[in-house]
Parts: C-alpha cells; sequence; structure tokens
C-alpha cells in the first residue's frame, strides 16, 4: 500500500473512530436524561401514594393497622430516602465521567453497575414493603392496595392479559 492510500485509510478510521464514539456518548447522555425523569416521576410516585394519613384513609385502615404501617412505612421511607439519593450521585458521577475529555469507560462502567444494584435494591425494598402492608390488610383492604401500588410497578393490566397470569415459573414441569 502506497503511504497516501494509508495516510487516507487511517484518516477514514480516525474519523469513523471518532462518529462512534460521538454517537455512544449521545446514546448514554440520551438514557442519563430519560433515566433521571423516570426516576423523578418514580420519586414522585413514591412520595404521593405512600404518604401516610392518606394512604391509611383509602385503605380505611384500624387504629392497629395505622400502628403497624406507621413503624413500616417509616422504615421504607428512609431507606427509600437514602437509595435515591445515592443514585443521584451516581448518575452524577457518570455524567461527570462522560463530559472528561478523555472519558474513562471503565468507570462509566462501574458506575453502571452500581446504579443498576441500587435500582435493584429499591425494587426489592419496595416489593418487600408491599407484602409487608399487604400482610395487615383485609381482603377488602388488599384491592385497595393493589391500586395505590400499580402506578409504582408501572402495572398495566393489559400486559398480564397477554403474558398470563401464571409466575415466570408456575405451570412448568421438572423433568
Amino acid at each position: 500500500m502506497r503511504i497516501e492510500d494509508k495516510n487516507k485509510f487511517l484518516t477514514w478510521s480516525v474519523v469513523v473512530l471518532a462518529l462512534l464514539n460521538l454517537s455512544t456518548i449521545g446514546t448514554i447522555v440520551y438514557h442519563i436524561i430519560t433515566e433521571k425523569n423516570e426516576m423523578s416521576k418514580s420519586s414522585e410516585r413514591y412520595a404521593s401514594p405512600l404518604k401516610g394519613q392518606d394512604f391509611m384513609e383509602t385503605l380505611d385502615f384500624t387504629h392497629e393497622q395505622k400502628e403497624q404501617f406507621h413503624l413500616m412505612n417509616d422504615s421504607f421511607r428512609a431507606s427509600v430516602k437514602d437509595i435515591n439519593e445515592k443514585l443521584d450521585l451516581h448518575k452524577n458521577s457518570l455524567f461527570a465521567e462522560l463530559r472528561k475529555t478523555n472519558t474513562d469507560t471503565v468507570a462509566c462502567n462501574r458506575i453502571s453497575d452500581e446504579i443498576g444494584v441500587l435500582h435493584k435494591v429499591l425494587k426489592v425494598k419496595t416489593y418487600r414493603f408491599y407484602l409487608h402492608v399487604k400482610g395487615i390488610c383485609r381482603p377488602d383492604q388488599q384491592e385497595k392496595l393493589n391500586a395505590v401500588f400499580a402506578p409504582i410497578f408501572n402495572f398495566d393490566e393489559r400486559q398480564e392479559s397477554r403474558h398470563g397470569k401464571k409466575g415466570h415459573h408456575e405451570g412448568r414441569r421438572n423433568h
């Protein structure tokens, strides 16, 4: 290959790689912004339907149920607040890393993994809280509980009917 051809090839390679990097960074920034919007909506959902007094009135709790709920709710809200604060810190760290001239993709992957772990912890805490509250509800209150929690889980009954009501492993046989 001639030197001029090698230079052209190398120039085009650099241009293609630069475009690939820009599109990757653009995609990551887009997902961060989208995720931040979803998390703020999620935070609003956590704050709104799970406010103590409104929640207890909606479910028509007895005095004993209210006392049990207060204990569960205070603990849940404190732990969710802590997780959301950590999520915000990690998202800010990720965006700060993305804005650097020489973005460290290893650091971006590590931070993204940490964000994923925190999301999982948040969902686990939420479903455990739901199960604890469900445990103190009468059957008629459980229907109201489902209605309050449906937006938190982005529950769509149409999706459930398309996929069936059985759990992931229910109905399977072990051979």
